[in-house]
């Protein structure tokens, strides 16, 4: 079985896609779908203006960058999308982070390393 996947990160193109190529050489079998905004992740899970056909996710990845910490209250005041488990997917170690993202009712807080090879190698064993 497939899951869908909203990968959500704010920072550019190739930071985004170094996300997508890790999951891909891990073998992830999952269809991702990828924003470059927090407004256009709240488009993407409300159906609305280019995303007017797009799937309902069965998770969302969402990077504090975005600004990830006012996209994820968002999703978890709306009764149509607070279901949607969100984990946030961030390089910062910062407790205030992590407290500010399960006050806002994140399912999970996963810590990415910074440096691309690490990020690769994390990714291939936990497959």
């Amino acid at each position: 079985m497939k899951i869908d996947k909203l990968l959500c990160n704010g920072r550019k193109r190739l930071f985004m896609s170094y996300h997508h190529e890790a999951l891909l050489e891990a073998k992830v079998p999952n269809r991702l779908h990828m924003t470059h905004d927090g407004m256009a992740v709240l488009q993407f899970l409300r159906k609305e203006q280019l995303y007017n056909e797009s799937p309902h996710p069965d998770l969302v990845l969402l990077d504090l960058n975005l600004p990830g910490l006012e996209v994820l209250a968002q999703i978890k005041q709306d009764p149509a999308l607070r279901t949607i488990p969100v984990i946030i997917l961030t390089s910062s170690y910062a407790e205030g982070d992590v407290l500010k993202s399960y006050d806002n009712h994140a399912n999970a807080y996963v810590t990415k390393p910074v440096d691309l090879e690490k990020y690769f190698t994390i990714s291939r064993t936990h497959r």
